[in-house]
């Protein structure tokens, strides 16, 4: 493999070729070791004359671009960058011609397909054995993920930056009301901690998703009744929305584990919270079953549902379905964090939905000791 982009193909090339005097079967295996380094590099390499036309293409870029070398080879390299950015490129070209190397450059190209991907580019000149600049080599990177993880992250600092500020006006506005009027107001009161509430909410969220990409979420396990656990996070949810239909439909008998409580009612409250929040009408249901190998909770809302789309998405951190973004509150992180959380007892979280009849999210965790399969069971498949 290609160590890093830094390594571009011209400084292989004077590494690989060998002394004047060196016999040609060396020269031949330097030529090979070089051809092989080029072939299995997972970026891109390409190499053109200075006016654009492509002279060699390796299997990264066959993956990366979509077309196979003999039909690329000899074509122009104009034909992969998008119209508006032509002008652009020639200036890259004139700046190579002038003998100057351009590192990093993060730009978009046209796939064979006419799909777009955005690339990271280091292009250098090419010499010959006169010193003479006779083409350039490239080595382009995929970044798309990165870039859209990127703009991700962007979206969920304006969201936070939007779903802290909120609370925090309402919260400074009746905190002066009250210094003003200088006496008890209950409704005043009842407004601030609910905007604290939810601000606290969202903080914790951000920790849970730095321990998330730090690896650093911990489970503390104990006998856990998920019958019972199911009944208090309704009694929560119903003392703050009293006018709703929230039903337990649990056995009579224990559903235990060794899991972790106070995780596991964190997820349950989310999913709950989600039912509430985008099923404004109808019975929501929070059923307890327990199967041979798992036990499972699962929240039924006869809401609007979700689209195809959504319902692939709905997981991802971040994501806030478009439909409902309005009614949102929060930073699109409590279905991803829920996720994590279940998978990291060893279950599985899913959800299935059909827009216009409501969707169901559940989640199913191993039984057996420290929340491991019974003998001769196995966890659900994630």
């Amino acid at each position: 493999m290609l160590p890093n982009s830094e390594l571009d193909l011209p400084v292989l090339v004077a590494r690989a070729v060998p002394l004047p005097d060196a016999p040609t079967s060396l020269a031949d295996e330097a030529s090979a070791r070089l051809a092989a380094i080029v072939d299995s590099s997972d970026d891109a390499i390409i190499s053109k004359k200075l006016d654009g036309t492509i002279t060699s293409w390796n299997r990264a870029a066959e993956l990366l671009f979509g077309y196979a070398a003999p039909e690329i080879i000899g074509r122009s390299i104009f034909e992969m960058v998008p119209p508006e950015m032509h002008e652009a490129h020639r200036e890259v070209m004139a700046r190579l011609a002038r003998g100057e190397r351009i590192a990093h450059l993060e730009t978009e190209r046209v796939r064979k397909d006419g799909t777009r991907v955005e690339v990271s580019l280091t292009i250098s000149p090419i010499h010959d054995s006169a010193g003479r600049i006779i083409g350039a080599s490239k080595i382009a990177r995929d970044i798309t993920d990165r870039r859209t993880l990127e703009r991700q992250k962007q979206q969920f600092l304006e969201m936070v930056a939007h779903d802290l500020g909120s609370p925090l006006t309402v919260i400074q506005g009746y905190a002066q009301l009250l210094q003003r009027r200088q006496r008890y107001d209950e409704r005043a009161v009842e407004t601030i901690l609910e905007k604290a509430h939810l601000m606290a909410r969202l903080v914790a969220d951000m920790l849970d998703m730095a321990r998330l990409e730090a690896g650093r979420l911990e489970l503390h396990r104990a006998e856990v009744d998920l019958a019972e656990l199911a009944r208090d996070a309704v009694a929560n949810a119903a003392t703050i929305h009293d006018d709703r239909r929230i039903r337990v439909d649990a056995p009579e008998e224990a559903v235990t584990g060794q899991w972790d409580g106070v995780r596991l009612a964190q997820v349950l409250t989310n999913l709950l919270e989600n039912a509430l929040k985008y099923a404004p009408d109808g019975e929501i249901v929070v059923r307890v079953s327990r199967g041979q190998n798992d036990a499972r909770i699962a929240v039924i809302d006869r809401g609007p549902g979700l689209c195809p789309e959504e319902l692939r998405r709905v997981f991802e951190h971040y994501f806030r379905g478009t439909r409902t973004a309005s009614m949102a509150k929060g930073a699109g992180l409590g279905l991803f964090i829920s996720k994590a959380i279940v998978e990291a007892h060893g279950g599985r979280l899913w959800a299935e939905s059909t827009p216009g009849e409501g969707s169901t999210f559940a989640f199913s965790l191993p039984l057996g000791p420290a929340g491991l399969p019974e003998p001769g069971g196995t966890a659900p498949a994630s």
